[in-house]
């Protein structure tokens, strides 16, 4: 009857370990990846999006557009 007992509880650990603990493992395992791969896609794009933006600013380049109707104007404090 004690071997029987045993190889129950055995048994159910087994198919507790396999059918709960071994895919929560897994499923963590690879969201964690999925987080890391688009945080670091994140970070790159940021970086090139910095560097792009260096390179195409133009230090002679108004801050204003001169092509519309929009005439710039600064406001006098007295």
């Amino acid at each position: 009857m004690q071997y029987i007992f045993w190889a129950l509880l055995l048994y159910l650990l087994y198919r507790f370990f396999t059918g709960f603990v071994w895919p929560v493992y897994k499923a963590t395992t690879m969201v964690k990846k999925q987080f890391n791969s688009m945080k670091e896609q994140m970070n790159q794009m940021n970086s090139e999006a910095h560097v792009s933006g260096e390179k195409g600013k133009s230090p002679e380049k108004s801050r204003f557009d001169k092509s519309g109707d929009y005439i710039p104007f600064e406001e006098i404090k007295e």
